[in-house]
């Protein structure tokens, strides 16, 4: 028998309220869980809708189960007390067929699941070691198809060194993979922090697709409280005269 299994994400930014969780929370349910919760009239109060969500959650089935993951707790404004985490109901057992994994840095979110959970529940992800680097290296580029020689290798663990965060080699692998195999890359080829690397992929996006098209870009995609689909940027960044007489210097 198959299976199909929802799984949920949900990754908080700053500033972002409780109350607008009912839009993220519609718009990433997939199948027929979303065409369910598009035919309900979702609350505005904040007492209705948290029992909306609870009744959400039940609509998960042995054959549909629902993964749901909330990233980055700690992110969420403490508009109606939000970080008090009451919107989750921890006093209450899941519904049947439901898994939920939150992640929070340490702080009131964390003190509040602590005080909920059993010890067995709470895992803490420690920094990443330095001897780890190599295989998440490894991985990273196995997922993307790709492979490196031994002296990019050096170069991107070199680098690695002075800034062993998870971040930071990911980013890395997302300069390494558009290298060729003859390519003689060095250590100057990497910043030596996570901002400073944000900033080279940025410029190498600038470089390649025009200063103002990147930037108009990403102050829409700023600017939009909850986001934008990929045909709504496109939308709006056709609407933008600016935009479109760069694209045709470019092109030209």
């Amino acid at each position: 028998m198959c299976i199909l299994t929802h799984v949920v994400l949900l990754f908080f930014v700053c500033n972002f309220d409780f109350l607008n969780l009912r839009f993220k929370y519609r718009l990433t349910v997939p199948g027929t869980l979303n065409e369910i919760l598009l035919l309900l009239q979702i609350p505005e109060s904040y007492k209705d809708l948290i029992a909306f969500f609870r009744q959400t959650l039940s609509l998960a089935t042995t054959d549909r189960p629902l993964v749901l993951v909330l990233d980055s707790l700690d992110q969420l404004s403490n508009e109606d007390f939000a970080k008090n985490l009451k919107w989750l109901s921890l006093r209450d057992p899941l519904p049947a067929n439901v898994h939920l994994i939150v992640s929070t840095l340490p702080g009131q979110c964390l003190d509040v699941l602590a005080a909920f959970l059993p010890s067995q529940n709470v895992l803490h992800v420690a920094p990443l070691e330095q001897h780890e680097g190599p295989a998440v290296l490894d991985q990273m580029l196995s997922s993307a198809g790709r492979s490196i020689t031994s002296g990019q290798r050096d170069v991107i663990m070199s680098a690695f060194s002075r800034c062993p965060l998870p971040l930071y080699l990911r980013l890395a692998v997302d300069i390494a993979v558009r290298w060729r195999s003859y390519d003689q890359v060095g250590l100057d080829e990497f910043p030596v922090n996570v901002s400073s690397l944000v900033d080279k992929l940025f410029d190498r996006l600038e470089t390649r697709y025009g200063r103002l098209f990147v930037s108009r870009a990403l102050a829409y995609v700023t600017a939009a409280k909850n986001g934008l689909a990929v045909a709504e940027l496109e939308d709006i960044l056709s609407c933008d005269d600016d935009v479109l007489d760069s694209v045709c210097l470019i092109s030209c």
